[in-house]
């Protein structure tokens, strides 16, 4: 009897210990779930507070589920599954919210008035009708109507900016056409410039915003600064051209003989400076009399310059049966030398000077030097010292 009462003892002893957990644990489970009840009732539009809210509810379904009592059980059941349903719903609206704001935050970079508007803001525009439209109608409803109406009344603006904006680019284009057709820098000459004052003048002629879409406008001014320089050579080749014309025609008229020559030779080496100082082209367009005179008085300064000398031995102070004749380059000179002997009537009178001349008779001696392609003017002596009948020494006086 004693062993039975004993194991009766423990028994009873086992159940309360048993009950006792049971308590505890629906204890537990109970403040949990009146946690959560307090956490469902805070203010869940903060993030913080839903993410708490949502960790109770998954601690509060943890320790239901750990409870034996199925009065209790079901009790705690129903509160959590309220609580669940709050705090789900304050999670959709919280991220509509959210997705509400974003869109917000899109339309609020938009344009406050319309006529503020720039074809430049197109992409966030455009940007922010895509989210919108992205969004469900319960999310559009948050973005609220005043915000709805900004988004659309920039997309008007936007229409009818990019409607005037095509026919701008039309304008535009026409002007790009005409500075296109230019003539590369390098290649631009004085008879360009009306076609560069043109275009000048049709881009001046766009509007503001027409101008925006000349997107060739650089090579306008390039040309525009080119033409400047090419006319400022053009008139700085003009006053060149007639300043040599000026300078020629000032020279003296008449034969270039010695006196001319001692009067104008400084002047006509200046002239000549001139001329040459020109390039090829400027000196085409040098008057043609002009450049023949300077090319005539040039050439028979030279013909002077280039007489060469005669000397003959014995002098003209002494008689003998016959003279030497010697002909020399003039200084810094070194042409060919002829001689004639008597009359020149012609070239074949002339004879290349390659040693020295006997002369036997009482004649006049004339010599030239060929430079290039100038002949010199004819230098002469008259010989009158030869007598036949001298001494075969001859013998100074």
């Amino acid at each position: 009897i004693d062993s039975d009462f004993t194991s009766l003892y423990k028994l009873n002893t086992a159940k309360e210990k048993i009950i006792d957990l049971e308590d505890q644990l629906a204890k537990i489970a109970s403040d949990i779930v009146n946690s959560l009840e307090t956490a469902a009732k805070a203010n869940l539009e903060k993030e913080d507070n839903l993410k708490e809210a949502e960790a109770l509810v998954k601690q509060s379904k943890e320790a239901v589920a750990n409870v034996t009592k199925e009065v209790i059980k079901s009790y705690l059941d129903s509160k959590v599954t309220t609580c669940e349903a709050k705090i789900v719903a304050a999670r959709n609206i919280f991220a509509d919210v959210q997705k509400a704001n974003e869109v917000k935050a899109k339309i609020d970079k938009l344009s406050n008035k319309p006529a503020a508007v720039k074809i430049g803001d197109e992409d966030i525009i455009k940007d922010a009708r895509k989210s919108f439209d992205e969004l469900t109608p319960e999310q559009k409803k948050l973005v609220g109507d005043e915000n709805k109406t900004k988004l659309e009344e920039n997309e008007t603006q936007l229409a009818k900016l990019q409607k005037t904006a095509e026919a701008d680019k039309k304008e535009a284009d026409k002007v790009k056409v005409e500075i296109e057709a230019l003539p590369k820098v390098e290649d631009i000459k004085v008879e360009n410039e009306d076609a560069i004052t043109k275009a000048r003048t049709d881009f001046d002629a766009l509007t503001e915003n027409q101008q925006k879409f000349v997107s060739n406008v650089a090579k306008l001014e390039a040309a525009e600064k080119r033409i400047a320089e090419v006319k400022q050579i053009q008139a700085d080749s003009d006053a060149a051209i007639k300043k040599v014309n000026e300078k020629i025609k000032a020279l003296p008229s008449g034969d270039v003989d010695e006196v001319y020559v001692k009067a104008n030779k400084d002047a006509v080496k200046e002239d000549k400076g001139l001329f040459d100082a020109l390039t090829k082209e400027q000196q085409l367009l040098v008057d043609k009399d002009s450049v023949n005179r300077l090319k005539e008085v040039v050439n028979g300064i030279k013909a002077i310059e280039y007489m060469p000398k005669i000397s003959i031995e014995p002098s003209k102070e002494t008689f003998a049966k016959k003279v030497i004749v010697k002909l020399e380059n003039a200084e810094d000179v070194n042409g060919k030398l002829q001689y004639a002997i008597g009359e020149v009537n012609g070239e074949d009178v002339w004879k290349d000077y390659d040693k020295e001349i006997e002369v036997a008779d009482n004649v006049t001696i004339y010599a030239r030097a060929i430079v290039d392609d100038i002949t010199s003017k004819n230098a002469s002596i008259k010989i009158s010292n030869v007598d036949k009948d001298a001494p075969t020494i001859a013998v100074k006086n």
